[in-house]
């Protein structure tokens, strides 16, 4: 039980692993699990060595018979459970050492031995059928779970032993010899257990009746075991392996694949706010092409710029997001996993390709807007027109005409405005496009000085999505997923938020006027279903 005990006793710093421990460890964990299920078994069922299905088919008591009932079957499967681990940790050890070794390999052999390695893994959990099918169910399943077992076993010995040969190492005799053994042992015994198994069943014997002499598979039988043991003691020595293993930082994965330390990602994310500089007439033509109206409008404020090839690096991509829209890291996140879920890795690999948008980025009708180009004005001044409420003593024009926190919802069954489809993108459903006005709601809210209602002028809407503008006294202010949700759950509910139970009110909404219309938006009542 070295090997065994080498394990399970293995230091935390000890970072040199020999590969074959593991198998040596899963037949020590296998002959301990004969030896305990023997024992039991001899106390509790003792007739049943004298006479058993594959007894009678093979004329002896092969070691399956130690856990074919129970209680002893409890036990085997317990032990078999644990040679199944060390055996599938022999697996990955030995395909890692391949993979680092294969360069001097030819390509159909790393290609084989890699799909051999899988297949012996996937063949020792298999081997645990063998509590489901027991000899007295079906001898011909039981037994046919082990012979599998002989021959994936038999394949990765064999695909060991020729990478050592492919790399020259030394070729002791004895290791030649053994391989002949295993290799005529490996291919006789299922043979041998066909023949006794097909004559017995189709002479229709009974009792202890095998067909070829019982010492004759006996023979090879009890020899596979002892091939078994000494596999590890046999093969040619190869290297081990040193790994290292410390505490890992929680990390973010970018687009790209990229991993950034969840600590720096929180001072990415946690930029501070800064009002955008005068648009960039030069940059109107381009920013056209750019579907997501933030991100137009970051481009034409030079609040990204991006190379000669039209690509923006995430991490700057990321700050200029929070330092000038506000989000916080969760809005951000979501934007990153699942607006460019759908993405090829060739797009995302170099960064986020700013004006290669169209048909990628999914996020609701103000992607659609802007990735149509021929919108026109008066689709927009419908639209305003429909759902805008105009204030009339207001004298500002620009401010005159509101969307409110329920108004910004029916947009999204704006027919006109659904009708504006991209090619390639199936993103025009009221539930996307409910959530994209949610979040445009609150980046850029005003507040009126008289009630503190929170509403979206038709101006500054106008200026995001057809002109890709921040408006110009756009000052940005924190808000994140929560408060985008609560704004839907606030239109879902219908009831003043002051008394509403349905939901935690945002600090920023204390003071929200209730909303006088008492309306159930059935969308979004379809989105809290």
């Amino acid at each position: 039980m070295a090997a065994l005990t080498q394990i399970l006793c293995q230091k935390a710093d000890e970072n040199v692993i020999f590969v074959e421990n593991y198998m040596k460890a899963g037949g020590e964990a296998l002959a301990l699990t004969f030896l305990v299920t023997g024992i039991i078994s001899a106390y509790v069922h003792p007739d049943f060595f004298d006479s058993n299905p594959l007894k009678d088919r093979l004329g002896y008591n092969n070691f399956c018979v130690l856990f074919d009932l129970p209680p002893s079957s409890y036990i085997g499967a317990t032990g078999i459970a644990f040679t199944v681990y060390l055996v599938c940790m022999y697996v990955r050890l030995a395909m890692r050492r391949l993979r680092l070794e294969k360069e001097n390999l030819p390509d159909w052999f790393v290609n084989m031995a890699l799909a051999i390695h899988y297949l012996f893994g996937l063949s020792m959990c298999a081997f645990t059928l063998v509590f489901v099918i027991p000899p007295t169910l079906s001898a011909w399943g039981h037994t046919g779970v082990f012979v599998q077992l002989i021959f994936f076993r038999w394949a990765a010995v064999i695909t060991s032993y020729l990478q050592s040969v492919y790399f020259g190492r030394t070729i002791l005799y004895r290791s030649r010899v053994f391989i002949v053994i295993y290799t005529i042992t490996s291919v006789v015994l299922p043979i041998l257990y066909f023949v006794n198994f097909y004559v017995y069943d189709t002479e229709h014997r009974t009792g202890v009746d095998p067909y070829l002499p019982a010492w004759i598979t006996a023979s090879f039988d009890y020899l596979w075991f002892v091939c078994l043991a000494l596999t590890t003691q046999m093969l040619p020595e190869s290297p081990p392996l040193r790994e290292t293993f410390r505490l890992a930082e929680r990390t973010f994965e970018l687009p790209n694949g990229m991993y950034i330390p969840l600590s720096k990602w929180k001072e990415v994310t946690s930029m501070p706010l800064t009002k955008a500089g005068s648009v960039d007439e030069k940059t109107s033509d381009r920013q056209a092409l750019i579907p997501c109206p933030v991100l137009a409008c970051l481009y034409r404020h030079k609040a990204i710029i991006p190379d000669e090839k039209g690509v923006v690096d995430w991490i700057d991509l990321a700050k200029a997001v929070c330092s000038y829209t506000g989000c916080r890291r969760d809005v951000l996140e979501k934007i990153l996993r699942v607006a460019f879920k759908d993405t090829s890795d060739e797009f995302k690999e170099p960064g986020c390709r700013l004006f290669e948008l169209v048909g990628r980025v999914q996020h609701g009708y103000a992607t659609g807007c802007r990735a149509n180009k021929v919108i026109k004005a008066h689709i927009f001044d419908e639209l305003e027109q429909k759902y805008a409420v105009t204030v009339d003593e207001l004298e500002d024009s620009k401010h005159n005409k509101r969307f409110y926190l329920d108004t910004i919802h029916d947009v999204a069954t704006f027919s006109p405005l659904k009708a504006l489809k991209t090619q390639g993108c199936s993103i025009f459903e009221e539930r996307k496009a409910a959530i994209s006005f949610s979040a445009l709601f609150e980046a850029f809210r005003r507040s009126d000085p008289k009630t503190s209602r929170p509403y979206l002028s038709a101006h500054d809407l106008r200026l995001l999505l057809l002109e890709g503008c921040f408006p110009v006294d756009y000052h940005p202010h924190p808000w994140g997923l929560k408060d985008v949700l609560d704004e839907i759950a606030v239109v879902s509910c219908g009831c003043p938020q002051q008394l509403c139970e349905c939901f935690d009110a945002p600090t920023r909404n204390e003071e929200l006027a209730p909303l006088t219309s008492g309306k159930q938006n059935y969308h979004a009542l379809e989105l809290q279903k």
